[in-house]
């Protein structure tokens, strides 16, 4: 993991069930100081994952929290932000990632360049939210802590009009096109965040 000049270890664990939905996580420390930890679960429906809540906590920073509410069609936010109607396939600021594993593997053939963009409404905890369009801009090896990538799946997070964030990522296909390789900046100035595979453990 590394934010701006700052590098540590990132630990993303993902426990998806047909029956009981799914749970994700993702730790980050930086010299042994838990510097991010964020949790999404929900279930697994026909499109893919169905976040019911996500929650965000940053060092220096109060968690933050948002229910999916889909019964009482709201999306909530436990930071004051004012709550929104809720959308279906709308993901959070981590399970996005795993959204998009999940279309490439309904459907392949949008992992190659050329391919109709995928689009994701994704929510922040802050009470963000927009359109985020992806579009495959490559298939390219990536170097790994343990070994080398073929082929992966780059996509690339189509600029909007005004500030927001910028988001490149790189799926695995022999990995079920899980994510090897992530980096964000956020329009809000905040340093880059990247994420690079080290291990990867299957149960």
């Amino acid at each position: 993991m590394r934010s701006g000049v700052l590098s540590g270890r990132g630990k993303l664990h993902w426990q998806p069930d047909a029956l009981a939905g799914y749970t994700l996580s993702l730790e980050a420390t930086v010299l042994g100081i838990k510097a991010l930890s964020q949790g999404s679960r929900g279930a697994l429906g026909a499109q893919g994952l169905v976040p019911e809540q996500f929650v965000d906590a940053r060092r220096g920073r109060d968690a933050k929290t948002v229910q999916f509410d889909q019964p009482a069609g709201q999306i909530r936010f436990s930071g004051g932000a004012p709550a929104r109607a809720w959308q279906a396939r709308a993901q959070d600021r981590l399970s996005w990632m795993l959204q998009l594993s999940a279309v490439a593997a309904a459907n392949p053939a949008l992992m190659q360049p050329g391919a109709e963009a995928v689009e994701l409404f994704v929510i922040g905890a802050r009470g963000d939210a927009d359109l985020w369009v992806f579009q495959v801009v490559e298939l390219a090896d990536v170097g790994l802590a343990d070994g080398r990538v073929a082929a992966a799946v780059h996509l690339r997070r189509l600029p909007r009009e005004g500030h927001s964030t910028q988001v490149d990522v790189w799926l695995d296909p022999a990995r079920h096109h899980l994510p090897v390789r992530m980096r964000l900046v956020d329009s809000d100035g905040d340093a880059p965040f990247e994420l690079r595979l080290e291990g990867y453990a299957q149960p």
